[in-house]
């Protein structure tokens, strides 16, 4: 990669982070600024993505002494030390920093990505019978929170880990916590700016009169940026599909006037060129809303093949770093000694 494309990769990399600690913030999180690091932590919640240390936006390099108060900061909190960040944002030295410290990777969550513009917007094409619809009515959106829960349907979150979002992630008990925070803080908060809400816009996928799928897709458009954040297909009526299809039964949906761009033959062919179909509609409508940086962290083989029939491609990771247990930082110290060079 040139000079060039280093920086742009760079660019978007930085936006991708910075949906995401907005991303934190609307799942209830809060940010302390500690020096060079931001310390993510959840007032009522553990789960691992929305407390963690993270590097202060722009920075290129954060040394031990930087992080080593943001980690003292979570355990104070009662949360587990961690350090999250966007691997290609810093260099590979980084991560023997985090070494030093007695920490391990803990998840890693590939990064893929599209710049949207008018000429490289691709076609949903969908078997016939098959459409793409938002959810813009009441009717629609019990039935998309349906899809959601049913046991049917196979729902995959495209979070950073615990920053999916989901119908049902606060229960009653934990707005009320919520709805008294918000109370205590107004009037201290009130004159501090808050970031613009982002747009939430819901698919479902039809054939003929039954839902075959949905998708939910994210749209900053402060930040340029959109996360296409859930896919579902409804794995019983996609076998059933599959065994009554004929061939030639196939046709796009746009443009007319070509032939069919895929051939389903089994089951995991159709389940791609559907999530295809999906992916193609959410990208069209982030491009019309402003999200003209699209990302997926796509770890189902799936979804990332998807992905790339569309145009997405292999940005980064997000890495997450948490303390080692015994056994891995001995297996730590003997790739020291073995390793050449060393």
């Amino acid at each position: 990669m040139d000079e060039s494309g280093a920086k742009a990769a760079r660019r978007r990399l930085r936006i991708i982070s910075d949906h995401w600690r907005l991303t934190c913030v609307d799942r209830g999180a809060e940010i302390e600024a500690l020096d060079l690091v931001d310390v993510v932590y959840h007032p009522f919640k553990s789960e691992p993505t929305l407390n963690v240390v993270t590097p202060r936006r722009s920075t290129a390099w954060v040394s031990a002494s930087y992080i080593q108060p943001g980690l003292a900061r979570l355990r104070e909190l009662g949360r587990t030390p961690r350090v999250q960040f966007i691997a290609g944002l810093y260099p590979p030295q980084f991560a023997v920093v985090l070494r030093d410290l007695g920490l391990g990777i803990e998840h890693e969550t590939p990064l893929m990505a599209l710049e949207t513009h008018e000429d490289n917007l691709p076609d949903a094409m969908l078997p016939a019978g098959g459409r793409i619809a938002p959810v813009t009515d009441s009717d629609t959106r019990r039935l998309w929170q349906y899809v959601w829960r049913s046991a049917y349907y196979d729902v995959n979150l495209l979070g950073i880990d615990d920053t999916a979002s989901s119908v049902d992630a606060l229960s009653r008990s934990l707005k009320r916590k919520l709805e008294a925070v918000v109370a205590r803080l107004e009037a201290q908060q009130s004159a501090v700016p808050s970031a613009p809400q982002p747009l939430i816009c819901d698919f479902l996928y039809w054939h003929h009169q039954q839902p075959m799928g949905a998708a939910r897709l994210i749209i900053r458009p402060d930040l340029g940026s959109a996360h296409l954040e859930t896919l579902a297909l409804h794995e019983t009526a996609l076998r059933d599909m599959l065994a009554s299809m004929e061939a030639d039964a196939f046709a796009p949906i746009l443009p007319h006037d070509q032939a069919p761009a895929w051939d389903a033959v089994d089951e995991d062919a159709l389940r791609v060129d559907m999530l295809s179909a999906l992916i193609a509609a959410a990208l069209r409508s982030a491009h019309e809303q402003g999200g003209k940086l699209v990302f997926v962290p796509a770890e189902d083989d799936a979804e990332r093949r998807a992905c790339r029939r569309v145009g997405f491609i292999d940005l980064s990771s997000f890495v997450r770093y948490a303390p080692v247990s015994r056994r891995e930082e001995d297996r730590y110290v003997a790739e020291a000694v073995h390793s050449p060079g060393r």
